[in-house]
């Protein structure tokens, strides 16, 4: 929904259309050419609205105008996409890996193990609204919990604060409340919020 008018929001669907309503979901018309694939998200920039994010299988798209046209900005499937809360230059998304741009989502850099981000699986990202500078990355590894990161400098670097073990207890995404478990449903229904 775009935030500084409430008529206007975008759907993205599994089968690659990007839709948009100008009369608060009302009808509804295709964007313009670009993502296809599965869209798992779509992000309004929270002052220049014309500014549009999707997240999709075939990457990051990028619009200027409102969706009438996009630019793919990065390739590689993501599923997940968040603005830093004081600064909409910087950027965070992820899909198995976590990428991080600093000029609003132009162009974009993959985090690894030298940033902290050791291993790679299904991760969703979060930015605090109360200290913009904090970032979490929780991993799946396959359908289990893999690891939560956590950044204090913006997501230039994240560390692991922990990994998922049965024998722990920590693990998160199984079936059994006490974190035991050695299965669970990570490739699918995952979330996280800060």
């Amino acid at each position: 929904i775009d935030p500084l008018d409430q008529n206007i929001l975008y759907v993205g669907t599994s089968t690659g259309l990007l839709l948009k309503s100008t009369n608060a979901g009302g009808s509804f018309s295709s964007t313009g050419v670009g993502p296809t694939g599965t869209i798992r998200k779509v992000l309004i920039h929270p002052t220049s609205t014309n500014i549009v994010f999707a997240a999709a299988t075939n990457g990051i798209w990028r619009s200027v105008n409102a969706g009438t046209s996009w630019t793919q900005v990065h390739t590689g499937s993501k599923e997940d996409i968040e603005f830093k809360p004081d600064d909409a230059n910087i950027m965070y998304a992820s899909g198995s890996d976590v990428v991080r741009s600093t000029n609003n989502g132009v162009n974009w850099t993959t985090l690894g193990v030298s940033q902290g981000i050791t291993n790679t699986g299904r991760t969703l990202v979060s930015v605090s609204a109360a200290n913009p500078n904090i970032v979490y990355a929780v991993q799946a590894s396959g359908s289990l919990f893999g690891r939560m990161y956590r950044s204090t400098d913006a997501g230039a670097t994240f560390t692991t604060t922990i990994v998922g073990s049965a024998t722990s207890g920590t693990q998160f995404f199984g079936y059994n409340p006490d974190g035991t478990g050695t299965s669970g449903q990570a490739t699918y229904d995952m979330g996280m919020d800060v």
